[in-house]
């Protein structure tokens, strides 16, 4: 069996979605060379669409994000029977948390088991080190890939390129003070999520630390201790969040929603 784990979060050029879409194209060719038909191919292939929404209480949404990217995909031409949609999950980690059972589940009904994790290049790095950590039972029972797509549009390690340069023009620029205000807003925008996604890994990796967090039980507890989790589950093991950066972080980010 073959699990399309795709994070949702994407902008509207619905990059991660059109990655998958890309992958499984070149797999079909592959496959119906062999005589094989699109019926069998499916019946291989399991999509999973993980998200809910961002932190925002005051965000009105007749769909979930899970939904808007079935929707999307379908659209493609992906059969909505091979898709999975989690829609409880406002963030990264509630995208592991609530995905593990899913996956979970699948892993005992099948023998061989490969995972393709897909999200932006910005948003690899988080998304990786979560699921090694929270899936870390299962991982030796899956193969697993992790595929980035584009950021902004173009390829990740592109992206990184024009960062780094943005960067070097910016203090090249303060030196001869030239174009400096321009220079300021071009890398901004480059720097923005990668920046963003950097400080969130920081400031849950110091939680993990504080409160000893190793594996999925422990970061369940973590997380159905944050706002707006808290209000619906209830955590198997108290958390002082009083003592969780993560959880100002959060309170922070939707005060200024």
């Amino acid at each position: 069996m073959d699990i399309y784990f795709i994070l949702c979060g994407e902008s509207k050029r619905k990059s991660r979605s059109k990655k998958l879409i890309k992958l499984l194209n070149n797999e079909k060719l592959i496959f119906l060379k062999e005589n094989n038909t699109l019926e069998k191919f499916w019946n291989d292939k399991t999509i999973l669409i993980s998200g809910l929404s961002g932190f925002n209480p005051n965000l009105p949404r007749k769909y979930s994000v899970a939904e808007e990217v079935r929707t999307f995909l379908v659209h493609q031409g992906i059969p909505n029977k091979v898709i999975i949609k989690e829609e409880e999950s406002l963030d990264t980690l509630g995208n592991m948390i609530f995905s593990f059972p899913i996956i979970n589940n699948i892993v005992n009904k099948y023998k061989k088991i490969n995972l393709v994790l897909i999200t932006e290049g910005f948003h690899m790095k988080r998304s990786k080190e979560l699921f090694l950590k929270i899936f870390q039972n299962l991982i030796n029972k899956i193969n697993i890939e992790f595929v980035s797509s584009r950021t902004k549009g173009i390829p990740w390690n592109i992206y990184k390129i024009r960062l780094l340069k943005e960067i070097k023009l910016l203090f090249q620029a303060k030196l001869h003070n030239k174009y400096w205000n321009a220079l300021i807003k071009r890398t901004a925008q480059l720097s923005t999520n990668y920046s963003r996604d950097f400080l969130i890994y920081e400031i849950i990796n110091i939680d993990s630390k504080i409160f000893k967090l190793k594996n999925y039980e422990d970061y369940s507890n973590y997380l159905f201790s944050m706002p707006f989790y808290n209000t619906i589950y209830k955590a198997r093991k108290e958390i002082d969040i009083s003592k969780s950066l993560y959880a100002k972080l959060i309170e922070a980010h939707t005060k200024f929603k």
